[in-house]
């Protein structure tokens, strides 16, 4: 009998797929794309090297949304306001940061 395998390997299209890589696996490879990168100075892009490991760090202490673990969304019961969550505030203001460096470089590449 064959079947008596059946019951315990469920069949592989069954699977869920995999959750899709958060950052593009393409650095590097691909065609380039028609506008010039912004050319970060080395002191620049180790910056925002850093500042995205910051954003890493900071969001997986709970930074990835606004508000503390278990705040339910604002409503107009609680004032429309998330709890303090010092971790949000400064992911935000990292990616702010990034953003700021690369428009500047982008000036300077553009102009």
């Amino acid at each position: 009998h064959h079947n008596n395998l059946s019951h315990e390997t469920p069949p592989h299209d069954k699977l869920p797929p995999p959750p899709p890589p958060t950052h593009s696996i393409t650095m590097g490879k691909g065609k380039k794309q028609e506008q010039p990168e912004a050319t970060l100075s080395k002191k620049e892009d180790k910056k925002i090297r850093k500042m995205k490991a910051k954003i890493t760090y900071h969001e997986a202490r709970g930074g990835h949304r606004p508000g503390q673990i278990g705040d339910i969304r604002p409503t107009k019961e609680n004032g429309l306001k998330w709890s303090p969550n010092a971790e949000w505030d400064t992911v935000q203001e990292l990616k702010q940061n990034i953003i700021d460096i690369e428009k500047a470089a982008q000036a300077r590449t553009w102009a």
